[in-house]
């Protein structure tokens, strides 16, 4: 459905048929099982959620670019990977990785403040010069950081996309991106998910493109994974095990430490899961930046309370101490101005499940949903995330200080974060989103201090469901961009 009337339709619909329906989806045969129901959640995405995974069709799409990896797996085979994929995302492991999140939210700031003063002289094609300040496309810029964050932090690998797009890794996974982004969903791309043989007997440039930057992946990526295996065995011989902070190594330790052969992970696994990281640690983590921003665009009021609010405790916007840095991620109203943005505007609207036999499924009310095996089930985070029934009137207003005092209804509502569905719950939630939080407040820490950011006077932004719920400007539908006026923050003095 279109995100921009989907969460409404979804509570009319909500308040008209309960929280509990059935709706046809792709044709009068396909009927869907669409809830809303804690309950019937609880259930799908928990205790059952071996007899609810995700579509082969789905499965498929995602598959083509990024492997079976962690997002992809299910059953035994995402119990194996989750098992040894989870302590690398331990308090501990994230801790040590805050330095990075901190200098490359600093070196963003430092692009975007050299790009603002070179527009002043020298506007380019990319940056347009506004009648005071610079329009940025901050989708673009977003992404370069969460990136190379992710090079760094995932397997200590150096990107520096922010200061070229050089590196044949970074060109090939932006291409694969880009291109999958833009031909995922063609008619084309719907019948190769069924009849993929015909990618093969009759490719066109966009498989091409794919099959190339996968090849590069592969190729570079397998010399990542067994570097960083000969520094984990090196660093356990010295007998310092664990000296490597990056979560591959952390992964690697982990697996190595697996008593049970059958249940560790091949290099061809591991290699999936760079993969994966690549795409989970900067794709979504971008978007759900980019729409923050965006939301504080709308409301310079909440923006300019968090400005205030982070720079009460540093002492200057250009380096963070230790301290510092730890005062900042601690911060209520940042917290609460993220989980805000990421209950309107999750970036993964919903998730769909299949039925692998019949089954009933428990509700609120004490009654049962009979389920036939092959069914789909529909659970839309977007439309959890806001229930009047939950939140009140005002549920699709952008209110951070609600989370001050959660609404009796969101504090016992599922969700791997209280209140939210955002993160999903269950076996596949997501394993990483403490380490996507201390990544947001770490860029938004670097920025709002530095910058003032409106609306763009000549695009109008729009969203649209293409694989995540991406920012579109104007009536470019094929590009995701979300350009912003930006302006040096400048404090008012006092006299």
């Amino acid at each position: 459905m279109d995100p921009r009337a989907s969460p409404k339709r979804h509570e009319e619909l909500r308040q008209q048929y309960g929280l509990n329906m059935r709706i046809h989806g792709m044709g009068y045969f396909d009927e869907r099982f669409v809830t809303f129901d804690p309950v019937a959640i609880n259930y799908i995405l928990g205790r059952a959620a071996d007899l609810f995974p995700k579509p082969w069709q789905s499965r498929r799409l995602v598959s083509r670019l990024v492997g079976d990896g962690l997002f992809v797996a299910e059953g035994e085979q995402h119990r194996r990977q989750r098992k040894i994929i989870s302590p690398a995302f331990s308090n501990l492991s994230l801790r040590a990785l805050q330095p990075i999140f901190f200098s490359k939210a600093a070196e963003l700031r430092d692009t975007l403040s050299k790009l603002s003063n070179e527009a002043q002289t020298t506007p380019s094609d990319e940056n347009q010069n506004g009648d005071s300040g610079l329009v940025v496309d901050m989708n673009n810029w977003l992404w370069r950081t969460t990136f190379d964050i992710i090079g760094l932090a995932g397997f200590s690998y150096s990107f520096g996309s922010l200061k070229n797009d050089e590196n044949e890794l970074y060109i090939a996974y932006r291409d694969m991106l880009v291109t999958g982004v833009k031909y995922g969903f063609t008619l084309r791309s719907m019948l190769e998910i069924w009849f993929p043989w015909i990618g093969k007997v009759f490719p066109n440039e966009e498989a091409n493109v794919i099959k190339n930057s996968k090849l590069i992946v592969s190729r570079i990526g397998a010399g990542i994974v067994k570097e960083r295996k000969a520094a984990v065995v090196h660093d356990k011989m010295l007998g310092e095990s664990g000296k490597g902070r990056d979560i591959l190594s952390l992964l690697i330790g982990a697996n190595m430490a697996e008593f049970s052969a059958q249940h560790q992970l091949s290099d061809e696994e591991l290699l999936t899961q760079i993969s994966t990281l690549l795409f989970v640690g900067s794709d979504t983590t971008s978007i759900a930046l980019a729409w923050i921003l965006h939301l504080l665009t709308l409301n310079p009021d909440v923006q300019q309370k968090l400005r205030e609010t982070i720079t009460s405790k540093i002492t200057s916007t250009d380096s963070l101490s230790v301290a510092e840095q730890n005062a900042v991620m601690s911060l209520p109203y940042l917290d609460h101005v993220i989980k805000e943005a990421l209950r309107l505007i999750p970036p993964l609207h919903s998730t769909l499940r299949v039925a692998a036999q019949d089954d009933r499924i428990p509700t609120s009310d004490g009654t049962e949903v009979f389920i036939r095996a092959g069914q789909f089930v529909h659970i839309a985070f977007e439309a959890f995330n806001t229930r009047k029934d939950v939140w009140g009137e005002d549920a699709f207003d952008f209110k951070p200080e609600r989370w001050a005092s959660l609404p009796p209804a969101a504090k016992t509502a599922p969700g791997l974060v209280q209140g939210l569905m955002t993160f999903s719950l269950g076996p596949h939630s997501c394993p990483g989103y403490q380490f996507a939080m201390l990544e947001i407040k770490a860029v938004l820490a670097a920025l709002i201090p530095a910058f003032t950011f409106e609306k763009s006077p000549k695009d109008n932004i729009r969203m649209a469901n293409v694989m995540m719920t991406r920012p579109f400007a104007g009536d470019d539908w094929v590009n995701s961009r979300l350009p912003l006026l930006i302006r040096p923050y400048k404090a008012a003095s006092s006299e």
